[in-house]
C-alpha cells in the first residue's frame, strides 16, 4: 500500500471516530437535558463561567455570614431578582461572577464583609425546549416543586399547579403568566382561580407551555429594621409587613436588665422620636406601639444609674439603685425595713446640701402618704436610733418602748397606752440605773398632765423605767426604791434592760 493511500485511510478512520464521538456527546447531552427536565426540581446544570443568565433561570444563592442554607431565586421575565437587603437587581445577561460581585457590593452596605455564592440551579424553560423537550409543560417560580412535567391529555392550569405541589407561601398568585409558542403570553389570576373558583383562568395546556408564578417582592411583604442598645439580641431583623415596635422587641429577645424602656428612640429617615415602651408593655397603651417601616432604627438606651444611701437604723443599710418614680417607702423596702430601735419621727432626708425632716412614724404606722417624697439621685436617708425605755405598772401597754431622744413624759405615756383606771398618778416615778444602782425620780403625772406641772417636760435617759403604781396601796419613798431595785434586778437578770 502506497504511503499516500495509508495516510488517506488513517485520516478517514480518524474522521469516522470523531463523528461517532461527537454523536455520542450530543446523545449524552440530550439524555441529560431530557432527564433533568423530567425532574420536579432540576439539579444544578453546568453552564460555564461565561454563561449569561436569562429570564426564567433559577439561581441558588448562599449568604454564608447569616448561616443561610441557600435559597432559589427565579429570574423574572424582565430579567430581575429580588434579594433581601439588596432590593431588586437586574441580572439578565450577567455571568455568575458578575452577579456575585453585584450582590456582595449591595449587601456590603448592611453587613460586614458578606460572603456570597451564586449558582445557576436550573435553566429557563426555553433552554429546555431548545433541547427537544416539547412534550412537557413547565411550572416555574413560586411553587413548591418548580420543574418540567409530562403533558397528559386534558391537563389544565389547576392540574399543573397541583403537579408542582401547589403555590409557595410567597407566591404572587394574581400575577401568574402562561406562555407558549402558539398562544404567546397570557396573564393569569390564580388567586381568582384557586380561591374564587373563576374557571375562565383554568386554561387547557399545550406542549411546551410555561406556567410562571412570580414571587412577591420581599420589600412589599416584609420590613428590615435594626434594634440596638439594651436588648438581648441586637442586630438586623426582618419582620412581616405591618409589624410594630413590640414585634421588633420580641424578635430581639426583649429588653435587657438595664433597659430604659421609657426613653426608647425610633429613628426614621432624618426624624427621631422618643417612645415610651414601658407604657406599651406594662400599661397596655398601644398608642405607642407604632407600625414599622423599612429601615427603621430602634434604640433602647441604658437606664441612668440612680442611687440612694440609707444610714442608721435600717436592717440593711447601704447604697441602693432605684428606679424612676421610687419613693421613701421604696427606699425603706430596699433597706429591709427599720430596726426596732429606730427613731421613726426623727428621720432626715439629706438632699443637695439640705436636710428635710421625715416623719416615718406617720407614714409607716399611721398611713399618712400625703406629700410622700419621691427619691432623687444622690439622696441620703438617715434614720437615727431612738432611746429604749420601759413602762411598767398601771399602763395600757407595759413593756419596752423606743422613743425619740427629745421625747417628753406625755410622749412616753402616749406610747405606753396611757395610765389605766388603777393608776396612782401622784405616786409615779422613774427608776434610773446608774453604776448598777437604782434611784427613783418621783413624778406627779396628775399634776403634769392636768395642770401642766414641771414634770410635764421630764426628759428620759436610755434604760429609764417609768413605774406607775396601782391603788389602793400605801407608798413610801423607801418602798418605791426597794421596789425599783427589785424591778431593776429582775430586768437585768432577764436581759430586758440594756446596760448602755
Amino acid at each position: 500500500m502506497r504511503s499516500a493511500d495509508f495516510l488517506s485511510l488513517i485520516s478517514e478512520r480518524r474522521a469516522r471516530i470523531l463523528r461517532q464521538a461527537s454523536l455520542f456527546s450530543l446523545t449524552a447531552l440530550a439524555i441529560v437535558v431530557l432527564a433533568g427536565a423530567a425532574l420536579a426540581a432540576p439539579e444544578t446544570r453546568a453552564t460555564g463561567d461565561d454563561y449569561r443568565v436569562q429570564p426564567g433561570d433559577t439561581l441558588e444563592i448562599h449568604l454564608w455570614n447569616e448561616g443561610d442554607k441557600g435559597h432559589d431565586f427565579v429570574v423574572d421575565p424582565l430579567g430581575n431578582i429580588s434579594y433581601p437587603m439588596a432590593g431588586i437587581l437586574s441580572v439578565k445577561g450577567m455571568t455568575v461572577r458578575e452577579i456575585t460581585q453585584r450582590l456582595t457590593a449591595e449587601l456590603g452596605k448592611h453587613l460586614k464583609a458578606p460572603r456570597v455564592s451564586v449558582n445557576v440551579k436550573a435553566l429557563a424553560p426555553q433552554t429546555l425546549l431548545a433541547a427537544g423537550a416539547a412534550k412537557r409543560v413547565y411550572v416555574l417560580g413560586a411553587v413548591a416543586k418548580p420543574g418540567a412535567y409530562e403533558l397528559a391529555p386534558g391537563v389544565r392550569v389547576v392540574d399543573a399547579v397541583a403537579l408542582a405541589g401547589g403555590l409557595a407561601p410567597n407566591a404572587a398568585a394574581s400575577r401568574a403568566t402562561l406562555s407558549g409558542e402558539e398562544r404567546g403570553k397570557l396573564p393569569l389570576d390564580l388567586e381568582k382561580l384557586l380561591a374564587g373558583g373563576d374557571i375562565t383562568h383554568n386554561i387547557p395546556l399545550n406542549p411546551g407551555d410555561v406556567l410562571f408564578v412570580p414571587a412577591q417582592d420581599p420589600e412589599s411583604t416584609s420590613v428590615t429594621v435594626i434594634v440596638i442598645g439594651q436588648v438581648q439580641r441586637p442586630g438586623t431583623h426582618r419582620l412581616p409587613l405591618g409589624a410594630r415596635l413590640s414585634d421588633a422587641m420580641s424578635a430581639s429577645g426583649g429588653a435587657g436588665e438595664r433597659a430604659d424602656l421609657k426613653r426608647a428612640k425610633l429613628t426614621r429617615a432624618e426624624l427621631t422620636v422618643t417612645i415610651d415602651l414601658d407604657a406599651v408593655f406594662r400599661k397596655g397603651d398601644l398608642s405607642g406601639d407604632l407600625a414599622l417601616q423599612q429601615g427603621d432604627i430602634i434604640l433602647v438606651p441604658e437606664r441612668a444609674r440612680q442611687e440612694v444611701c440609707l444610714l442608721g437604723e435600717f436592717q440593711k443599710p447601704g447604697s441602693y439603685e432605684f428606679d424612676e418614680g421610687a419613693t421613701i417607702l421604696d427606699a425603706i423596702a430596699l433597706g429591709g425595713g427599720c430596726t426596732p430601735d429606730a427613731d421613726l419621727e426623727g428621720a432626715i432626708l439629706k438632699r443637695a446640701g439640705k436636710e428635710i425632716p421625715i416623719d416615718l412614724n406617720a407614714i409607716l404606722k399611721q398611713g399618712k402618704l400625703d406629700g410622700l417624697q419621691a427619691l432623687e439621685n444622690g439622696d441620703v436617708l438617715v434614720v437615727p436610733a431612738g432611746i429604749r425605755v420601759y413602762a411598767l405598772g398601771a399602763v395600757g401597754k407595759p413593756g419596752p418602748l423606743t422613743i425619740r431622744r427629745d421625747a417628753k413624759l406625755i410622749d412616753v405615756l402616749f406610747q405606753a397606752g396611757g395610765p389605766d383606771a388603777r393608776a396612782r398618778l401622784d405616786r409615779a416615778g422613774v427608776v434610773r440605773i446608774a453604776n448598777e444602782q437604782a434611784q427613783v425620780i418621783p413624778l406627779d403625772i396628775k399634776d403634769a398632765t392636768q395642770k401642766g406641772g414641771p414634770d410635764r417636760d421630764f426628759r428620759f435617759a436610755a434604760g429609764d423605767i417609768l413605774y406607775i403604781p396601782t391603788k389602793p396601796q400605801a407608798y413610801t419613798w423607801r418602798g418605791i426604791i426597794g421596789t425599783a431595785n427589785s424591778v431593776a434586778s429582775a430586768l437585768w437578770l432577764l436581759g430586758v434592760i440594756d446596760r448602755r
